[in-house]
């Protein structure tokens, strides 16, 4: 399966259409528009194995899967809140560049993106 090692919420900032993204490949010397579905990722990634999935539950109790890390942490905790904070960039972005507001991400904010 593969597992995304960039967030499929931050490549979607540079896709036209939510579904490709213009693609340079180093090795061959070319550029292409690929499948978001295609880029920054690799298969098994974030998959645990079979024998940690059962070591786990038998001398922890905890119930997880081979794909607890995926579905469980970066899918409900770490990607929806960077995809909260690249909207409230986006949001800043759009406010200074109509010249609404001058803003600039405090302390807090930085460390949070960086966090991430």
């Amino acid at each position: 399966m593969k597992q995304h090692y960039i967030p499929k919420c931050y490549l979607r900032w540079f896709s036209d259409n939510d579904n490709s993204i213009f693609t340079y490949d180093k090795t061959i010397s070319k550029s292409y528009n690929a499948s978001l579905k295609s880029v920054c990722c690799e298969d098994d990634l974030y998959s645990l194995s079979d024998e940690y999935v059962k070591k786990t539950k038998e001398e922890e109790g905890q119930e997880i899967n081979n794909l607890s890390i995926e579905k469980e942490h970066l899918a409900k905790c770490v990607e929806p809140m960077y995809a909260q904070l690249l909207g409230q960039i986006d949001d800043i972005k759009d406010d200074w560049i109509t010249g609404k507001e001058q803003y600039r991400l405090c302390y807090n904010e930085k460390l949070e993106l960086a966090y991430i």
